[in-house]
């Protein structure tokens, strides 16, 4: 088993061409759906109560994301019904190969007491990022994912890139480490407080990304 942390960050070159890249792009601004991003966490000394935040104020990101967050199980291949047809035409194209390269992860790592431990993935969050947004360090515990009904945590955090004309906004992880990417890029890396990462602010151009979760 590596004991490297840093290891465990997998980067998928060219896991989307640069056509659906640029079509995708074209029909989230089509859709015109976007809202400003806001971090969901528990209130301070009140048990189980979850409540909104924006620690960056105006410079949040914006996002689309469907009103279910959960999406497809690798048994079924299908996601829940969307109300944008091109959010779920292209939610379920990126969903289908992300399944295959997170086998392909997985199976790299050669764990044989997880070697069938993907479960489903959540439906894609796309993420704009304008001129000076960002997104602060942070681990992805996350908690508004399940609603009681379905049951499980986050494994892995899953960050496509679908663009790379603009200026700042690298991802940083474990406080200074750059992780160079490309316009269709895949990003994986363990769901946990050890891999702590941060957009850093847009300084020209828009930034356009998603991100799933494996659980």
């Amino acid at each position: 088993m590596e004991k490297n942390i840093e290891k465990y960050v997998f980067v998928k070159q060219n896991f989307l061409d640069n056509e659906f890249c640029q079509h995708t792009i074209e029909e989230l601004e089509q859709l015109n759906l976007w809202k400003k991003h806001n971090w969901v966490q528990y209130a301070p000394n009140q048990e189980q109560k979850l409540v909104t935040a924006s620690p960056s104020g105006e410079n949040e990101p914006e996002i689309i994301i469907s009103e279910e967050m959960l999406g497809i199980r690798p048994e079924d291949e299908k996601s829940l019904v969307l109300k944008e047809s091109s959010y779920k035409d292209i939610n379920d194209f990126i969903l289908q190969k992300i399944l295959e390269v997170m086998q392909e992860y997985i199976d790299s790592l050669k764990f044989e007491w997880y070697k069938d431990s993907i479960h489903a993935l959540t439906n894609v969050k796309f993420i704009k990022y304008s001129l000076n947004q960002t997104m602060k360090v942070h681990c992805d515990h996350l908690h508004q994912i399940f609603d009681g009904t379905i049951k499980g945590i986050p494994v892995f955090t899953i960050i496509g890139l679908l663009n790379d004309d603009y200026e700042g906004g690298n991802l940083v992880m474990f406080g200074d480490k750059k992780i160079n990417t490309k316009k269709g890029d895949l990003i994986v890396f363990p769901s946990l407080f050890l891999f702590p990462h941060e957009v850093k602010p847009i300084t020209k151009g828009i930034r356009y990304s998603y991100i799933t979760w494996l659980w």
